[in-house]
């Protein structure tokens, strides 16, 4: 059956608590801000599994007349700087006795009959397309997109019975389940790989030779002593060139992931001239490309596949003297002696980047050859693993994404 938002939903008046009125340390009231809607809170919102702020006992007073969150309620963020975000929402399946109240840029709306609604249902509905277009278009602003109540209240929605609601959230819930065991096991696998890059790179562990015995004690050697290049890129605009919807591959800071990948749907182009004019950044095959600005510190190694291929002013491209190092000197790259050490170098500067110069003055602990094989032969093993497992993390979340795009239409 067809329903307009506010014939099922009541708006209630939120409170404009800022970060600096809530605090980690318990309180009698808990507060929803929107912020968190963003980055952390599951659209089906159980209060025991989540990390929700209090409410500052000074602040407690003033908010003896807002309405607290009930279970069913709809928790909606009504600003954002992305399209993709505006509206996003939770849907409160599990609050326990706690008292919960509703933040800083949030709509809060509450079930006008109770038992109406299907535990979960809405969590799922508010995710399909049809209603996501809706908010979309009805949300407001240049820079930062806005949501009103009164827009919202405008939305079409499709509800079945009660009955088909049950069944809809429990199987979509049971997929959720499956995303949730996945995503665990790649958290297991990730976090068993920093686990071991801290041991082997501080040599708390190390590896025998094929016959057993201890490989020689590692050197320090700054990486500019075992590059022949590191250099950086600049954007086509500034030397008169556009970019393009084909041609050759422009390397850019979020075009790296933080699996040491190259993730293809992130990649820009410029044109053959372009790339030919732009000597310097040009890439050759196991050149390893660092983030310098934006996210800091994320790596990977040029594969023949992406080439020919060029870089923005955000990446360093580190030619190495000898190729055949390319891989654990990639994975030191990642580890946390450099990580460490880029923020040592973040306190001390006022802009979040990276120098040329800092870069080459990273100290490698660097093992034999052969030792060095070994380590990056293991990190690596685990990295194929942890894909594997991504890969089906993102097909399990894709089978979902497209029942929501099905649902209701």
């Amino acid at each position: 059956m067809k329903h307009t938002f506010e014939s099922l939903y009541r708006c209630v008046p939120t409170n404009s608590f800022s970060r600096n009125d809530l605090q980690e340390e318990p309180s009698e009231i808990s507060n929803i801000h929107y912020g968190d809607i963003h980055t952390a809170y599951n659209s089906k919102f159980r209060f025991s599994s989540e990390r929700v702020p209090f409410v500052i006992n000074d602040k407690l007073d003033k908010l003896r007349n807002y309405t607290r969150v009930k279970k069913g309620d709809l928790i909606f963020a009504d600003a954002s700087e992305d399209v993709d975000d505006i509206g996003k929402m939770i849907e409160v399946v599990e609050l326990g006795n706690a008292q919960l109240v509703s933040g800083l840029h949030t709509i809060h709306a509450t079930p006008k009959k109770a038992n109406s609604m299907a535990s979960g249902f809405s969590a799922d509905l508010f995710k399909t397309t049809k209603v996501r277009q809706q908010i979309i278009k009805e949300s407001q602003g240049a820079k930062i997109l806005g949501l009103s109540a009164k827009r919202l209240a405008k939305t079409s929605l499709i509800i079945p019975g009660y009955k088909e609601q049950q069944k809809i959230a429990a199987f979509l819930s049971a997929i959720d389940d499956k995303i949730a065991q996945i995503q665990k096991k790649k958290g297991l696998l990730e976090g068993y790989k920093k686990g071991c890059m801290q041991k082997l790179f501080s040599q708390e562990i190390r590896f025998s030779d094929d016959k057993g015995d201890a490989f020689p004690n590692w050197e320090v050697k700054k990486l500019k002593n075992l590059t022949s290049v590191i250099t950086k890129g600049t954007t086509p605009t500034s030397v008169g060139y556009n970019f393009t919807d084909k041609g050759v591959n422009f390397i850019k800071a979020e075009s790296l992931d933080s699996t040491y990948k190259i993730i293809e749907d992130k990649i820009a182009y410029i044109s053959l001239e372009c790339h030919e004019s732009l000597k310097r950044s040009q890439i050759f095959e196991g050149d390893l490309l660092f983030s310098i600005a934006g996210t800091l510190g994320r790596s990977a190694i040029a594969k023949k596949q992406y080439l020919p291929a060029n870089i923005n002013q955000a990446i360093s491209v580190i030619r190495l003297k000898d190729i055949t190092t390319a891989e654990y000197i990639n994975h030191f790259l990642n580890s946390f002696l450099i990580r460490k050490k880029i923020k040592q170098i973040l306190s001390v500067g006022a802009q979040p980047n990276l120098s040329l110069d800092q870069v080459g003055d990273f100290k490698i602990q660097y093992p034999c050859l052969d030792e060095q094989r070994k380590i990056a032969d293991f990190l690596t093993a685990i990295d194929e693993k942890i894909a594997l497992v991504s890969e089906e993390l993102e097909k399990a979340k894709a089978f979902k994404k497209g029942l929501l795009q099905q649902m209701f239409v």
